[in-house]
């Protein structure tokens, strides 16, 4: 999975805090990471909910997991953080009546490229020069999910990669793995609209067997149209975006469709229209968003287009 940046740069955060060189006895070996429910059966709105805990935690300063799940079935959706690390304190200045006690980082992989990978790296952290004594422990509520599913049938949703940052190394938190528990979903209901099996048309062609492209004139505006089906159980708002590039490879502009409402078993032309202001060959692919209203979740793209402006 592309998510090493990700991975790097919370660590880098972690080391560099500042901690009092204080050491920390290890976890006792019943600390474990699960996912809450265990199994999820019957998904009567297309989505449902997770969440990632952890269970006996040691004095911990900082946690990371990983889950990877079949990007055919799932797309996650939302990710918010637990209160396993920062707590609640009373608020004397209510609403509302809890406030965070500690402050704290929480990074993630975003979610675009999670869904197309079917993976994500979460870290979180506590902020700041806190005595061990600050640190969290026993059992919380690490994260929660929601998925949107894509597709009827069973899941795996793997959780692995699971450490608390727990003891002290040369004057930093330093990491300890534990066990885990992963999570099956039985999807009976399902999102699902896409390009699947859609030829990317330019002016009504989708394109030249000898693979010489397609040719327009400078100035004249080009018709691009995407067709977009909704096999899933639910009505869905979908869009098309229309991605042209150079011969480069670099981007110069993304036409994008109407959003529409689309019905289960239905499907739409959706279409915008671009302009080469100048000679040469372009690159045009398309790509659609869908999702009941936000957050909008993208189903991959069309074949790419060659067209030559003359």
């Amino acid at each position: 999975m592309k998510l090493t940046k990700l991975l790097q740069a919370s660590l880098i955060v972690l080391f560099l805090v500042s901690v009092t060189m204080i050491n920390v006895s290890l976890a006792s070996p019943a600390t474990y990471f699960y996912v809450d429910p265990p199994l999820i059966q019957g998904t009567p709105d297309g989505k449902f909910q997770i969440a990632v805990r952890v269970a006996d935690a040691p004095p911990s300063y900082a946690w990371e997991v990983q889950l990877r799940w079949d990007p055919e079935h799932l797309e996650v959706s939302k990710i918010q953080t637990g209160d396993f690390l920062h707590r609640w304190e009373e608020n004397p200045f209510p609403p509302p009546d809890f406030v965070p006690k500690y402050p704290i980082s929480f990074a993630y992989t975003p979610l675009g490229e999670a869904n197309l990978e079917g993976g994500i790296i979460v870290t979180s952290t506590l902020q700041g020069a806190l005595p061990t004594s600050a640190w969290a422990s026993g059992n919380g509520l690490l994260m929660s999910l929601e998925f949107i599913v894509q597709a009827e049938g069973a899941a795996h949703i793997d959780l692995f990669g699971t450490r608390l940052w727990d003891h002290i190394e040369a004057g930093y938190p330093a990491p300890t793995n534990y066990s885990n528990e992963d999570c099956l979903v039985d999807a009976t209901s399902f999102f699902y609209a896409g390009l699947v099996g859609w030829k990317l048309k330019v002016n009504g062609k989708a394109g030249v067997s000898k693979g010489e492209g397609l040719k327009t004139t400078v100035g004249t505006a080009n018709l691009l149209e995407a067709l977009v089906n909704n096999t899933g159980t639910f009505d869905v708002y979908v869009q098309a975006f229309f991605e042209v590039r150079d011969s480069a490879g670099y981007w110069l502009a993304t036409v994008s469709s109407i959003k529409v409402l689309l019905p289960s078993g239905g499907s739409v032309i959706l279409s915008g229209t671009w302009t080469a202001t100048g000679a040469g060959v372009y690159y045009i692919t398309a790509y659609s968003l869908y999702g009941q209203l936000t957050p909008n979740i993208q189903d991959g793209f069309s074949r790419t287009l060659r067209v030559k402006a003359v």
